[in-house]
């Protein structure tokens, strides 16, 4: 077996290739922290955005494309309900933001499983300090559950806290993949 097709080298190849949604937790929780009312109606905002570009974009793409595919794909149809999302998005973004708390705590549930995962790899490759990584997946899964179970009930404290844990969850994700390097055990 090659050095970098061992298990410690396909996991930090899969790490590596996070670094920008890492980077993008960091951002995302301290506009938290800082900012938690002008962060989540910033966020509809680019989501509506979004939204209706792609819905658009779909759109156009459907009434010149060929007629075939026109039977195939559900796309004027998607793309109608993506767009009127968008816009209600937009318009209203005190909807989403109403259902946004149920789909950040999905989000920490999950991510927090994928780190459980990578702290107990860390564990197998025999790294100090695995527990880390371990623990504050481990919390982060507590936070996701406390939240679906209670997504209205936080208001300002909650995503100011789910700004913490998801710039906690960046910096520890990049701090893990710093430390492996630092160990010299992958290439």
């Amino acid at each position: 077996m090659k050095k970098n097709e061992d298990g410690i080298g396909t996991f930090f190849r899969k790490m590596q290739g996070s670094y920008i949604v890492m980077a993008a937790y960091v951002v995302f929780g301290l506009s938290l922290l800082i900012k938690p009312e002008l962060s989540t109606t910033v966020i509809c905002y680019a989501i509506g955005a979004v939204c209706v570009i792609y819905a658009v974009a779909n759109l156009i793409k459907y009434f010149t494309g060929s007629m075939n595919r026109m039977y195939i794909e559900p796309d004027f149809v998607l793309s109608v309900i993506i767009c009127v999302f968008g816009i209600v998005t937009i318009v209203r973004p005190s909807v989403i933001i109403s259902i946004l708390p149920f789909i950040v705590g999905i989000v920490l549930v999950f991510s927090g499983l994928i780190k459980v995962q990578d702290g107990i790899n860390l564990k197998r490759f025999n790294y100090d300090r695995w527990f880390l990584v371990l623990g504050f997946a481990v919390i982060s899964v507590i936070l996701g559950i406390v939240v679906l179970l209670n997504p209205f009930g936080t208001g300002l404290f909650f995503t100011r806290m789910v700004g913490l844990f998801f710039t906690v969850d960046g910096v520890l994700s990049i701090s893990s993949i710093v430390m492996l390097r630092k160990n010299g055990k992958f290439y």
